[in-house]
């Protein structure tokens, strides 16, 4: 039997993995994704400015970029390599672009692009079950929200049909009846023709503060933990500061950076030093794991950043109007920074310092365009500081 040989046909590939090149999807907060390829040295920041580039917002201080981990969403650090991170710590190369950072007064938040998906992220949460809310503020919800999608009832033309259609409320206020829901959907149309006249931006502006201002402890993000003596607590961080729930013996703890001088996290050990003049013990918990105890520490950075940087600068714009609709008076946020120092060790005890000099700026948060503070805490693995100086960035805007 004659040999034979098989015949292969030669096809050229082109590998981007293989040139250092790698994509990542990030889902965007209408549902859309868009394709990011990415270095191994692509920092969070450069990632994000990117997303903002594509969707045109100016303003991205509030934004940041989710991926997801086994003990669930985590927030990107926007400091260090993408790739990196979502090796070490995600489930796969995905993101999640969202709200990260929240703030009291939405009237700040002069970038239209910025607020409308500030208030899709409220909206998003609202309708997923996340945000508590009872039946009537939920109509009431809905009727800000068609004024936002929708403009004025009268030049609107929707059928009634097309509103029983349109998502309203979350799945757990649905009611079983079909009348008791053309009944609700009847008093959101009632309201919603009560707001005519109201603008888009002021419209969206009322919603958010409806679901802020009437949500206990809004924008907490919450860590289960453990107290020296066993017992289960939740350590909830914001940009407010530090809570702890749950425990009965010390009831709820609420401190506000100007109470906390120091974290540290050793292991799965995590403090939290308080200042002289603050009164009360210094906290010790345990939490899962020591990845948990380090990102807990980042974030917390993080979260104290912003509040330098963004939320100690609060103005309520002057050029903000009195509306009949807006049942809601804004607040500016008035706040004294503090030095706060963040601290990390890994098993063997090697420690990480960063130091957290906290001068409140002068500069006007609605005035307020610049990128992410690139010099975001860092933690490493030996003996080797690095500082975190928020006034070398105050005396680099007064040099401008």
């Amino acid at each position: 039997m004659p040999g034979f040989r098989l015949k292969f046909q030669r096809k050229h590939r082109y590998d981007i993995s293989a040139k250092g090149y790698f994509i990542v999807s990030v889902t965007l907060l209408d549902g859309t994704t868009i394709d990011q390829t990415v270095t191994s040295e692509t920092c969070g920041k450069d990632c994000i400015h990117f997303v903002a580039q594509k969707i045109g917002i100016r303003d991205v201080n509030y934004f940041g970029l989710q991926y997801q981990s086994p003990k669930g969403q985590r927030w990107v650090n926007l400091s260090k390599p993408v790739k990196r991170q979502l090796d070490k710590y995600a489930v796969d190369h995905s993101l999640r672009f969202g709200v990260m950072f929240f703030v009291e007064d939405p009237y700040a938040i002069v970038d239209d692009v910025a607020r409308e998906l500030y208030y899709l992220q409220l909206r998003y949460n609202l309708l997923s079950g996340l945000i508590p809310c009872s039946l009537s503020r939920a109509i009431t919800l809905a009727a800000y929200g068609f004024q936002v999608d929708f403009g004025d009832c009268s030049q609107a033309n929707l059928s009634f049909d097309y509103l029983l259609d349109y998502r309203h409320i979350s799945n757990d206020l649905m009611p079983v009846n079909d009348s008791d829901y053309k009944n609700i959907v009847e008093e959101i149309l009632k309201q919603y023709q009560m707001l005519e006249g109201t603008d888009c931006k002021m419209a969206q502006c009322i919603y958010i503060e409806l679901i802020q201002k009437n949500t206990p402890h809004f924008g907490v993000a919450y860590f289960p933990a453990k107290t020296r003596k066993g017992q289960d607590v939740k350590l909830g961080l914001s940009q407010r500061g530090v809570r702890l729930f749950g425990n009965a013996d010390m009831g709820e703890v609420d401190l506000r950076w100007s109470d906390i001088a120091r974290f540290q996290a050793a292991g799965r050990n995590f403090s939290i030093a308080r200042n002289g003049g603050s009164g009360g013990s210094n906290l010790q918990l345990r939490l899962d794991d020591p990845k948990t105890a380090k990102y807990v520490l980042q974030y917390c950075a993080q979260l104290h950043a912003f509040y330098i940087n963004y939320c100690a600068r609060v103005v309520t714009p002057p050029q903000q109007q009195q509306q009949t609709a807006a049942p809601i008076t804004p607040t500016g946020i008035v706040a004294t920074a503090v030095p706060v120092v963040v601290t990390s060790a890994t098993d063997d005890q090697a420690i990480a310092t960063a130091t957290v000099d906290s001068t409140t700026p002068t500069n006007t948060f609605a005035n307020s365009n610049h990128k992410h503070n690139s010099q975001a805490m860092t933690v490493s693995n030996g003996n080797n500081h690095s500082d975190y100086n928020t006034s070398s960035w105050q005396q680099q805007q007064q040099q401008q």
